[in-house]
């Protein structure tokens, strides 16, 4: 009975065994074949996916190559608009940068110009006021030797002439000194005079008398000179140019301020060209104080023959004689030969 019961057990237990082996050996099979049908439905899934991928993958690209397309085109023109504002905006800044540049380039060069005239213009002028000096200086050695050279042939073609020019010249100078003694002094005194005697002759011819008088009383001589100047009569202009060449400045200066007193007031053309060239000379005596009176002397004649002298003393090596034709040019540059046709109207006022 209990070994009936333990084979039905075990008969129980070996069904069991078996149905569960059965079971397991189905199990396995649907097992297998769920995973062939799964891989086959992956496969399927796969290449639909595959497929769907490929077809959304073209889609998105033409999508994305319309809508890069369209984004490059939008962002070309906006690039070319703010590359056209950009460039509007330079030019805009590159004009105005360029005026001022231009205004400040054209201050600096008006600034740099005329620090440059400055420098030139005092270059200039320093460089001329050295060549003046040296022309000057230059001129008045080549005078000093022309006037030597001129003297010593003048005093050599001279020579012959002056004895016969020495007598009338001393009853000339008598005849002054006593009408000088006998008459007043502001009175003036008629000269008449058959003709005039040349200026060169004049100048160089000098009476004993008054050569001696100047060299023993230089002072008295120059005070009788003044006098003279003072009286303003044609009488007196004869013996002062004999005086011209004196060895006393002192007696030459007063001979240049009486000259001047006495033509002053003349129109007459013999008395003009009697004086002007002898104080013309007196502008280049060695002592610039006879200089300096003779072209003050020049400056109160009212005739435009005057002028070239005074323009030549404005070249004097002495400051005080540059300033006296300078004085002197500025009342004679205006006047005129025309004056000269008075002399007989004012001889009969006299």
């Amino acid at each position: 009975m209990i070994l009936a019961l333990i084979l039905g057990i075990i008969g129980v237990l070996a069904g069991a065994a078996l149905t569960y082996w059965l079971m397991q050996q189905k199990l396995e099979e649907q097992k297998q074949e769920y995973l062939n049908q799964s891989r086959q439905l992956q496969n399927n899934l796969e290449s639909s996916h595959e497929s769907r991928m490929q077809e959304t993958i073209k889609s998105l690209q033409r999508d994305y190559d319309n809508q890069l397309t369209k984004t490059k085109e939008q962002l070309e023109a906006a690039h070319q608009s703010q590359m056209q504002a950009t460039i509007q905006s330079w030019q805009t800044d590159y004009q105005n940068q360029l005026k001022e540049l231009e205004t400040a380039h054209e201050l600096r060069m008006q600034e740099a110009i005329q620090s440059q005239l400055t420098r030139t213009t005092e270059e200039l002028e320093a460089a001329h006021q050295s060549r003046m000096q040296a022309t000057i200086q230059s001129w008045q050695t080549d005078y000093q030797n022309q006037i030597k050279e001129l003297e010593a042939a003048h005093e050599s073609r001279m020579q012959e002439t002056i004895k016969s020019l020495e007598a009338k010249y001393q009853t000339q100078l008598q005849q002054a000194e006593r009408l000088l003694d006998s008459a007043p002094q502001t009175a003036p005194i008629q000269y008449d005079s058959t003709a005039p005697v040349e200026v060169e002759q004049q100048v160089v011819a000098s009476p004993v008398k008054t050569s001696d008088t100047a060299r023993k009383y230089p002072q008295e001589l120059g005070e009788k000179i003044l006098a003279w100047g003072e009286t303003r009569a044609s009488i007196y202009i004869s013996p002062l140019i004999e005086l011209v060449y004196n060895s006393d400045s002192y007696i030459r200066q007063n001979v240049a301020l009486a000259l001047g007193k006495i033509t002053a007031s003349k129109t007459s053309r013999s008395d003009l060209d009697r004086v002007i060239p002898v104080l013309g000379k007196l502008t280049k005596d060695p002592a610039a104080s006879v200089r300096q009176s003779a072209v003050e002397a020049l400056g109160k004649i009212k005739s435009e023959r005057v002028i070239p002298f005074i323009q030549n003393a404005l070249r004097d090596s002495d400051g005080n004689v540059v300033k006296s034709a300078s004085a002197a040019l500025n009342q004679v540059k205006f006047y005129r030969v025309s004056q000269e046709s008075k002399p007989a109207k004012t001889q009969r006022k006299r």
